[in-house]
């Protein structure tokens, strides 16, 4: 592929339907050529021909005269679906719970099957990946894993089935992550993952737990786990977090929050706050709290505006309440 001409190139991730960066700017001889696929998506993300002119280091004019030599019609002419802004999507679950007797494996591995069917290739995932080893009485009781090496080797393994298939994994620990911690002189399972999977991102520095990352189309999220129970109203959970973190972080746009099982979006403030289910059935301990999991992953898509604000988000749920299974552990050798 590197001996081929630019063209061919070209031609070749057309045909491909690979991801074509903002400005190519195809080298023949001493010429430049603009395709109007290129000139086509410049326009949709800068919606002038003055914006343009000066993103390319031209006037107006010559603009003009190039997109008109593509055989591009008059802006006003174009279809709607030509000039849409582009439409990012992120991948968001939580609390897999792996090692627990209610885990859903076949659920999550089917969820995300229609991640990547869409061609998503970033996730995050707010805590729990794993059931842990909790020092409550009866808790090995409610676990088919019980040590950190079963438990780790187990991680991998459904990981090594998707992780190479996504450009980036946004990871934190929760409670149950964390009693790993607790019973193995420090023992990190996010930062296990993260230095096993090149698409795994986990910050472990402790200073910033909270530092807010970078999304696709440039926004920045945050992720919370927590910690106790989730009886109370979880728009009442979302907004104390945003209240924490208006007051602690210069500059975010959503946070994803694990922990409780239940899926509640927010909108509030200019933040977006989205709660996420799980991948566990009901056990012991939801039951005896009243909770009812939502065994279930979401798709978040959303534009960009000119502020660099995010806009048109649409989350939506692929729940497999109906997919649960007994004793689902067996891990498949490929998706």
């Amino acid at each position: 592929f590197k001996h081929c001409s630019y063209l061919e190139k070209f031609l070749f991730l057309i045909r491909a339907n690979i991801y074509i960066p903002l400005i190519i700017i195809e080298c023949l001889g001493d010429a430049i050529m603009y395709t109007s696929e290129t000139l086509l998506r410049l326009y949709k993300q800068l919606g002038t021909f003055d914006k343009c002119a000066v993103h390319l280091g031209m006037n107006r004019k010559t603009f003009s005269r190039i997109w008109y030599e593509a055989d591009l019609p008059s802006p006003k002419h174009l279809p709607k679906d030509d000039i849409e802004p582009e439409i990012y999507k992120v991948a968001a679950c939580s609390d897999m719970h792996f090692g627990s007797n209610q885990q859903a494996l076949t659920p999550f591995l089917s969820y995300i099957q229609e991640v990547l069917a869409q061609n998503i290739r970033t996730m995050v995932i707010p805590g729990d990946i794993c059931e842990g080893l909790m020092p409550r009485q009866g808790h090995p009781q409610l676990r088919f894993l019980h040590s950190i090496d079963s438990i780790t080797n187990y991680v991998d393994e459904v990981f090594s089935l998707f992780a190479d298939d996504f450009t980036e994994i946004r990871i934190v620990c929760g409670n149950h992550d964390e009693s790993l911690n607790r019973r193995a002189d420090g023992f990190n399972i996010c930062t296990h993952l993260s230095k096993t999977f090149s698409s795994v991102k986990y910050n472990d520095n402790p200073n910033e737990l909270i530092t807010p990352f970078p999304l696709d189309g440039g926004i920045k999220g945050v992720m919370y786990h927590g910690t106790g129970g989730c009886q109370k109203n979880l728009s009442n959970r979302s907004r104390s977090k945003t209240i924490d973190y208006l007051n602690s972080l210069q500059s975010w746009d959503c946070v994803m929050l694990g922990h409780c099982h239940r899926f509640h979006k927010d909108y509030w403030v200019g933040k977006h706050a989205f709660n996420l289910g799980c991948f566990q059935s009901t056990t012991h301990f939801l039951a005896s709290k009243g909770l009812t999991p939502m065994v279930q992953g979401e798709i978040i898509s959303y534009n960009i505006d000119k502020h660099g604000m995010m806009q048109n988000v649409l989350d939506v749920s692929y729940n497999y309440d109906d997919k649960l299974k007994n004793n689902d552990f067996t891990i498949p050798t490929r998706l």
